[in-house]
């Protein structure tokens, strides 16, 4: 039938633009991620940089010691800074103390813990810069772009099994990548479902 064959070319024309569009919205949303995981990596050395413990970046600058209560700690990392480690309700945070005066243990922690201010004497708080990195890197185009996508209503049909079950959280970012070519695929396979009942019923009726 001529309109059949319409109908099919029109949907061979839409199935073909719509798994285009998956790829391309997976190689975008692939590339965003790599980008996002580069600008981590950055975010470590950065902290690092600081003086900071390089794992404590994707803890966003503490530690968490499980309920075991420990002494403040403080490490020599040069000639002029320090590093102090002082557990707070069940974690543990850390500073950096950069000073060309002579302190002891006692007053470095003391500073670090009280806040204070002191001439001569800088205090780099880990959590606090490792969260204006994180947010510098929220702030890139590449996180935009994976924030804007995972914020869609629809995504939450796809995504709510890695979202609610622990057990499949690391699976989390490989699906919101190939979200996009899954959604392709399927509305594909609606169309050309519908395609079909509808020229199933139509002979249907023809036949009688």
């Amino acid at each position: 039938m001529p309109l059949e064959r319409g109908f099919r070319r029109i949907l061979l024309v839409l199935s073909i633009v719509l798994l285009a569009l998956g790829v391309a919205c997976l190689s975008a949303l692939a590339a965003a991620s790599a980008w996002s995981a580069h600008l981590d990596r950055q975010m470590a050395v950065r902290v690092t940089a600081e003086g900071c413990p390089p794992e404590i970046a994707m803890r966003r600058g503490f530690e968490y010691d499980g309920g075991i209560k420990v002494s403040p700690v403080v490490s020599r990392l040069s000639g002029s800074r320090w590093r102090i480690a002082i557990p707070k309700h069940s974690h543990t945070y850390f500073y950096v103390l950069r000073t060309s005066r002579e302190l002891t243990d006692v007053q470095m922690i003391q500073i670090v813990d009280d806040g204070r201010t002191l001439p001569g004497v800088e205090v780099v708080d880990c959590l606090l810069a490792t969260m204006e990195f994180s947010r510098q890197n929220r702030a890139s185009s590449a996180n935009r772009l994976i924030d804007w996508w995972i914020e869609r209503p629809f995504m939450w049909l796809l995504l709510w099994p890695f979202v609610t079950f622990t057990s499949l959280e690391i699976a989390f970012v490989p699906a919101v990548i190939a979200s996009p070519l899954v959604i392709a695929v399927s509305l594909t396979a609606l169309a050309w479902g519908l395609f079909y009942v509808v020229r199933w019923i139509g002979r249907g009726f023809s036949d009688n």
